[in-house]
């Protein structure tokens, strides 16, 4: 039997279509099996009118909320053929309410679900078009989770004979509005699209869902501009902690597929305070997309349902609404501004320490109030408005976030944002900068707090510092101090002035002044490049060596057409020792050089003593030998600013012997490389005859002995090389070596163990000149002589025979680096104490000679 709704004039000349559908037995139908897609229960078909549209009805229940884990009735309506379908109009567009009845005395307390069909996230799956079949079994629109279970249980006004009554009224005179579209207009110098949202009877919504029957209220749909995305607004109500909650969420819209997703606009969620203009101040909530706020979920193209919504769940609380002027009439404004796009904002671009230097400074007002919201957790980080370094430089965003801890700190950052310019631009990002909290106090001398980094520093230890260089998708980490300055420092006001904080970052774009250049001389037979580092105040720098962790010289090239360096000194590399390293940098020359970098270098710490002798501490590197202890990417062409290694030694001097020695002279420490660019004047061995046979003799002074063995034992020196020499005129190339050696004597007990030392005196072969005219593996007699220079005939003498060794073989061959692999020589040559026998105004006198040939008679 055909059914048809009963019409009805509800006032105004509203006419409507209205149809009843009582559902028995619903003790049995709350409590059947529940799953994710609940149990459905099909009701009645009827027409709207004659003619009109068929309709059918449909619950389901026991469907499960993921939300909070319970059990909710669903209701459907659902457009089936029906016999008016040629003469009626499509698709349908008539507004429609779907109502739980309040079947008390009171009738007071009913729910409504309203569906406009212009609007209705369902439109998009033509559910409103003429329908082909006879029947839809699925489909239509509704609410999924209309009701809990409990609710119905709970509440007996809803049940009158184990039955509940749903009601379904349709608007025939009014046919759903087209969503609404936000206001766009120019604020300053940004672009912006707002939405206003009169909610209505706050107090009534308020009472209602104290008592469990409403946590929801949702605007209408709005589009953000023209053409573009389709938004709605939720107010939510919690009234466990009495607060109103503020939500958007992007709903699928007609224009999805032209759009740019994710959706990436800022945005801001307000409560409107409707006091006379002067005296406003809105709650409000500011959203960046691309912060982490919200899952990136709320804000990827929609498919056939709402995202998830991205807001606030605190905003204002139930007593705000009273105690200030955010309610009138009864009536809450609520607001959602999108910022479309803004003239961007550039930092200014001016000189500082011989850098082209981008500074931006950004005004904070009402800092103290923002502080005791910090406090009390309301409010977490600031973010400034976003600016490019240059012109077409990068993008970037400072932050300011409130540390609560037992103390109070405020935290400041910086974080690269994806700009328009970053195909242009070099990456990682390598540039130095400083974040600054200004001291604003009016007086000459200022004392801001600043926030060096560095992020060519291998050692940041700030955990949001790592992946905050590369190049950004959207925005990178975070990268700062979370102990900026403490709230203690602030509240003394030297830091704020009118209410409000000045902070700014210097990031260091370019060197501006001429490049420096090592100096050129000649040094050991070799044309050398040296530069000279002096390092003030080194005290201090030990001082705060856990903050700046390293120093770096001026870059500087070796010559006008070769590679450019930097020394870095850290102040504590391992606990009581300073270390120095040597950095590559990028240098105008560097596409007409061969890399890797091989020159050998030497760094020393000068002993600036200024009478007596001076005992420098020097570590030699060979780049491209294994026993230089870096790994090879350290001698590449460096790709960035600098090297992605440095090399060089941790344990360079201890902060005892800066002290104890001339190493400091007026706080100051002073530093040297030496780069071995070229071998000018081959440093060769004497010739003599000696019992028929000519000897190459070469004779090495070794001048203040007792202080460089010191200096072994604190580990500050782990050798003492010769000069390299030549056997003769074109002979093998070698140098001896001098090492300080730990070893246990049979007479020591572990009663009264004691470390006790002997020197090693050892001989290695060297890549030479004339290696390609000679026979290897190297076969002569070798004769390492300690000289008694009281010529007393005490001479130590020890001899290396290689066809008679304990040595490797490898020792002898012909060199395939800059030098063997394995030395050869005695590592107890003599004990500590004999040492004193030997030497002569400090020095010690080591000889060394080869049998080179007979003479024929």
């Amino acid at each position: 039997v055909e059914q048809f709704a009963r019409l009805k004039d509800i006032g105004n000349g509203t006419l409507v279509a209205e149809y009843d559908w009582y559902i028995d037995n619903i003790f049995m139908l709350l409590h059947m099996s529940r799953s994710p897609q609940g149990h459905t229960i099909v009701g009645p078909q009827f027409y709207t009118g004659q003619p009109g549209y068929n309709v059918k009805l449909s619950l389901t229940t026991g469907r499960i909320n993921p939300t909070d884990g319970l059990p909710y009735l669903g209701v459907w309506f659902t457009l089936v053929r029906g016999k008016f379908d040629d003469v009626v109009e499509w698709p349908f567009q008539y507004k429609f309410n779907l109502t739980l009845v309040d079947q008390s005395f009171s009738h007071k307390e009913d729910i409504h679900l309203s569906m406009n069909p212009m609007t209705a996230i369902c439109r998009l799956l033509k559910q409103f078009l003429r329908p082909k079949f006879e029947k839809r079994e699925s489909g239509g629109c509704g609410k999924a989770f209309f009701v809990p279970h409990k609710n119905l249980l709970d509440r007996s006004r809803y049940l009158k004979n184990n039955s509940v009554h749903l009601r379904v009224t349709v608007f025939l005179e009014d046919r759903g509005a087209i969503p609404k579209r936000a206001k766009a207009y120019m604020r300053g110098h940004q672009f912006v699209s707002e939405y206003l949202w009169k909610i209505e009877d706050i107090d009534r919504k308020i009472e209602l869902s104290k008592k469990g029957l409403l946590s929801t209220i949702t605007s209408d749909l709005f589009y953000v501009n023209s053409e573009s995305y389709l938004m709605v607004l939720q107010l939510t109500l919690n009234p466990e902690d009495e607060h109103l909650g503020l939500f958007a969420t992007l709903v699928p819209g007609d224009f999805d597929d032209a759009l740019e997703w994710p959706f990436a606009y800022n945005f801001e969620l307000s409560v409107v305070d409707q006091s006379p203009g002067y005296l406003t101040l809105d709650r409000k909530g500011i959203v960046d997309p691309t912060s982490g706020i919200c899952s990136l979920s709320a804000f990827t193209k929609p498919q056939y349902q709402p995202n998830i919504p991205c807001g606030f769940r605190r905003v204002i609380t139930f007593g705000m609404l009273d105690s200030r002027n955010f309610k009138k009439n009864g009536n809450v404004l609520v607001k959602f501004t999108v910022i479309l796009d803004q003239m961007p904002n550039f930092a200014s671009v001016s000189v500082k320490d011989s850098h082209l230097v981008a500074e931006y400074v950004w005004k904070i007002p009402n800092i103290e109030r923002k502080f005791q919201l910090g406090k009390t957790g309301r409010l977490t980080n600031l973010l400034s408005e976003r600016f490019y370094t240059t012109d077409q430089g990068y993008l970037m965003q400072l932050q300011v976030k409130f540390q609560n801890d037992s103390s109070g700190y405020l935290g400041l950052y910086l974080t690269l944002l994806e700009g328009n310019y970053d195909s242009l631009l070099e990456w990682p990002f390598v540039k130095k900068f400083e974040l600054v909290v200004i001291d604003q106090q009016p007086t000459v001398i200022r004392e801001d707090v600043v926030v060096p980094v560095d992020p060519n520093n291998p050692y940041i230890t700030n955990e949001a510092c790592v992946g905050s260089f590369w190049r950004p998708v959207g925005r990178n980490d975070a990268c700062g101090s979370a102990k900026t300055v403490d709230y203690d420092t602030l509240y003394s006001k030297k830091y704020m002035r009118y209410g409000a904080l000045l902070v700014k970052v210097v990031v260091f774009l370019e060197e501006i002044y001429p490049p420096k250049f090592a100096s050129l001389s000649i040094k050991a037979g070799s044309l050398v490049a040296e530069f000279d580092w002096k390092i003030s105040n080194i005290d201090e720098h030990i001082v705060k060596a856990d903050r700046e962790q390293f120093l770096d010289s001026d870059k500087f090239y070796l010559t006008n057409n070769r590679h450019r360096m930097m020394l870095r000194l850290y102040p504590e590399k391992t606990p009581g020792y300073i270390g120095l390293y040597a950095v590559l940098t990028k240098g105008i020359y560097d596409e007409d050089l061969e890399w890797p970098f091989n020159y050998k270098y030497q760094l020393t710490v000068v002993d600036q003593l200024e009478n007596g002798p001076c005992v420098d501490i020097s570590r030699t590197t060979y780049p491209t030998t294994s026993s230089s202890g870096c790994p090879s990417m350290a001698f590449l062409k460096p790709a960035h600013d600098l090297a992605e290694w440095s090399c060089g030694e941790g344990r360079m001097i201890s902060h005892k012997t800066l002290n104890t020695r001339g190493y400091k002279n007026n706080g100051t420490m002073r530093v040297r490389i030496t780069v071995f660019l070229k071998e000018i004047v081959n440093q060769i061995a004497t010739i003599s005859f000696h019992q028929n046979s000519i000897v190459s003799e070469y004779s090495w002074l070794v001048e203040n002995i007792q202080d460089k063995i010191s200096l072994q034992k604190s580990k500050e020196l782990n050798k003492i090389e010769s000069p390299l020499f030549y056997t003769d005129n074109q002979g093998y190339a070698m140098r001896v070596t001098l090492v300080l050696n730990n070893v246990i004597t049979p007479l020591q007990s572990l009663a009264n163990h004691r470390e006790e030392y002997v020197l090693g005196l050892y001989l290695t072969i060297h890549r030479g000149r004339h290696d390609a005219v000679l026979r290897w593996p190297f076969s002569k007699s070798i004769l390492l002589t300690v000289v008694d220079q009281a010529y007393l005939g005490r001479d130590l003498v020890k001899v290396i025979d290689p066809q008679n060794t304990k040595c490797p073989v490898h020792a002898f061959m012909r060199p395939r680096e800059i030098h063997n692999e394995h030395s050869c020589g005695f590592g107890a040559l003599m004990p500590l104490e004999r040492v004193s026998d030997f030497t002569q105004d400090g020095a010690l006198l080591i000889r060394t000679s080869i049998v080179t040939g007979q003479i024929i008679k």
